[in-house]
């Protein structure tokens, strides 16, 4: 007849008798399959980045919904892909160490008259640039 299987703690681990089945992760006490630890890191993974891509996408249509509306209510108009477009290749000439008179007249070349260029200019820096 076997004895009784005894078991000695060694911090939270379990540690068994050589030749005793192991099903899951034994600590503290309570034993959870791998397959369940998995489902569970998976899970928070999905959450985790369910949270990240939410707010990062409300904060990014936040901003270029404040272009848009910074626009019209200037008088720009086109459409929403052309002006962001144009704020966004604004913001990418500004990292590139580009002038403001450079990146102006980059704008005036899509047929806005300068001071309108100077405002796209202004308002892609603040609402879409991050800066």
């Amino acid at each position: 007849m076997r004895k009784p299987l005894e078991r000695t703690r060694v911090g939270v681990v379990d540690i068994k008798r050589p030749g005793d089945q192991v099903t899951g992760h034994t600590a503290g006490g309570w034993t959870m399959s791998s397959a369940r630890i998995s489902a569970r890191l998976f899970a928070g993974a999905v959450v985790s980045l369910a949270v990240s891509v939410l707010a990062g996408a409300g904060v990014a249509s936040a901003s270029e919904d404040d272009y848009i509306h910074d626009l019209n209510s200037s008088g720009i108009d086109g459409s929403r892909a052309d002006r962001l477009s144009t704020g966004y290749t604004a913001c990418s000439e500004k990292n590139q160490g580009t002038s403001r008179d450079e990146s102006v007249k980059h704008i005036v070349s899509t047929g806005l008259k300068e001071d309108k260029a100077d405002f796209v200019y202004d308002s892609a820096l603040k609402n879409l640039c991050g800066s």
